[in-house]
């Protein structure tokens, strides 16, 4: 026993004489310093970055939606700063109903207890006032790349007073007068309980059709979107956040889009999917009308399983500072259905009214915004998504706007389509060349091609306004003779062509060879030949004497305003030579805005 004991304390003692040798010679001390810096950099990374997009640079789309569906948590704390006291609600995590929070206004004096006096439910940075209090909200920032978003709320020091001031003194803001309800990703109601209530997926997914699942194991669903009141202009110069999601999910402008009438009514819109929706109805898919104008929609209701219609109203609703957009409903519940059925088929048709907004900016904003959130819940996988936009007589009739969204699984299966579809993108195509193409892919069973026009047959470039049953009045090839560049017209050209050139030698890698330029009057005035009709363009052309030379396209409508603020059509400077494509291709020999 007494053996067994000091062998016991003898073998002790040798592993820890191996254990200090190792840890104190070379590899030892190598291996403590590797341990101790991969768990400084967990922790570092674990406090500063959470966010998994972060994390994992090369995280997917499904990992990153699982973060995504973790509802935001809230933290509320009162911090005092002078004499005043803050509540501040800090936001946690990134969500995609980040901006879908109702944030109750507290209502308080000595007098009476607290009570709610209103809602705040808007996306934009405002001051909201009554009569006792205001409540400060801003959008989401990000911080160390995690979206944090910020409530302060204050009272008035006296309710007669008519300066607005933080309530002094040391007395807490309670926390459960102040706080933020967030809606479930699930409810069925999101603003009141007279919104459209959506069928959970358990309701819908066992949908049959096997007419629809024919189609290399794949079950593509259509989305259309309507924007009544933007032209290809507006889009492209106004909302410059949307044109940026749309290319994340490989949308293609159709620049040379016609269409036989100033507007399309809702029925012709559903009229082309006649066959496509009534099959998707019957196989019980959900198929949604999400129409902000009435007119012409009634016709259609019964074709669909779910309406939602809100009339345009004619004054903004507004509570406090607070201005509610009509589209907002439409865009939430645009998002909404696509997310929430992103896997089995579907139809849905929203219809946007916007030939009275103005603020097209904010627009582009939430729209921006609608379309970033539905492709992270992965809403575009299977889904052909459609943009038309236009613009009527009275508004300018500009040429009217197409995006087209295909499925990157479909071209995997039919890799040959895809190069005519991008060539595609710059012939003369009409919206029955689109009823063909989404038709031909969901509904190919269905789908009769003899004689039809699709986005994913070659067009040829040769095809007139003509052929395709377009009258004169709404065709923007038409070509017209030329015209001159008067003095009083280079006047107005020149400011807008002087900034823009400066702001390019600006940016330019190579600043020192174009430090402080002069831009002198070496300009060369052209225009085409012949013109096109409703746009047409004058280029620019700068040159200074150290061989640079940059190309400036300046648009111009029928009534030869300035509509963009230029564009460079070729560089050629120290820095390099740099070609960009046209803005549209009318047939490959044409130019036309």
């Amino acid at each position: 026993m007494i053996r067994t004991k000091m062998a016991s304390k003898l073998n002790c003692r040798q592993c820890f004489e191996y254990l200090r040798r190792f840890l104190i010679s070379r590899v030892g001390i190598l291996f403590t310093f590797t341990i101790g810096l991969c768990l400084v950099v967990y922790i570092i990374v674990g406090v500063f970055f959470p966010d998994p997009r972060h994390r994992f640079p090369l995280a997917s789309i499904k990992e990153v939606r699982k973060y995504l569906d973790v509802p935001p948590t809230f933290k509320s704390y009162v911090r005092k700063r002078l004499n005043y006291d803050f509540t501040l609600l800090e936001y946690q995590y990134s969500h995609p109903l980040e901006y879908e929070c109702k944030i109750p206004v507290v209502k308080k004096n000595d007098a009476s207890p607290p009570s709610i006096s209103s809602f705040l439910n808007c996306r934009e940075p405002l001051v909201r006032q009554s009569d006792y209090g205001d409540l400060f909200v801003q959008p989401a920032d990000i911080k160390n790349g995690r979206p944090e978003f910020r409530c302060f709320y204050s009272d008035l020091s006296d309710n007669k007073t008519e300066k607005y001031q933080l309530r002094e003194g040391r007395q807490k803001i309670q926390k459960s007068l102040i706080q933020v309800d967030c809606y479930d990703r699930q409810n069925a109601t999101m603003f009141s309980e007279k919104f459209l209530s959506l069928p959970s997926i358990n309701e819908v997914s066992n949908v049959s059709n096997s007419r629809f699942s024919n189609q290399g194991s794949k079950n593509y669903s259509f989305a259309l979107l309507n924007l009544n009141g933007l032209s290809k202009l507006d889009v492209i110069f106004k909302m410059p956040q949307t044109v940026d999601v749309l290319e994340k999910f490989n949308t293609h402008l159709f620049n040379g889009f016609h269409m036989a009438t100033p507007s399309i009514s809702v029925t012709e819109l559903v009229k082309g999917f006649k066959s496509l929706l009534q099959n998707l109805k019957d196989s019980k898919a959900p198929t949604l009308l999400n129409s902000m104008i009435e007119e012409g929609s009634q016709n259609v209701l019964k074709q669909f399983s779910h309406q939602f219609m809100i009339p345009k109203t004619e004054t903004p609703v507004k509570t406090g500072n607070c201005e509610n957009p009509d589209y907002e409903k439409h865009l939430d519940l645009f998002k909404r259905f696509l997310s929430k059925y992103a896997s089995i088929p579907t139809f849905s048709f929203t219809n946007l009214d916007l030939t009275n907004t103005t603020d097209l900016s904010t627009f582009d904003f939430r729209l921006a915004d609608v379309l970033d959130k539905a492709y992270l819940n992965g809403a575009f996988e299977n889904t052909i998504l459609v943009l038309l936009g236009q613009k009527s007589i009275e508004n300018g009739n500009e040429q009217p706007f197409l995006g087209v969204s295909l499925p990157d699984s479909y071209f995997a299966s039919n890799p040959e389509m895809y190069s005519i579809y991008r060539t595609n993108k710059n012939a003369l195509v009409t919206v029955d060349d689109v009823y063909n193409t989404v038709n031909s892919i969901v509904d190919k069973e269905g789908f009769e091609s003899d004689s039809k026009v699709t986005l994913l047959q070659r067009i040829g470039i040769n095809r007139t306004c003509e052929e395709m049953g377009i009258v004169d009045d709404q065709c923007h090839c038409l070509v017209q003779d030329g015209y001159v560049i008067d003095d009083e017209l280079k006047s107005r050209i020149r400011p807008v062509v002087t900034n823009y050139i400066l702001n390019t030698l600006s940016k330019l890698k190579c600043k020192v060879t174009h430090s402080n330029p002069i831009v002198r009057d070496i300009f060369d005035y052209t225009t085409p030949e012949k013109s096109y009709k409703a746009k047409t363009d004058v280029t620019v052309t700068y040159s200074n004497a150290k061989s640079s030379k940059i190309e400036v396209q300046i648009m111009l409508n029928s009534r030869f305003e300035i509509v963009n603020k230029g564009f460079t059509v070729f560089s050629d400077t120290k820095c390099g030579v740099k070609t960009l494509d046209e803005v549209c291709h009318c047939e490959s020999r044409h130019l036309v805005h």
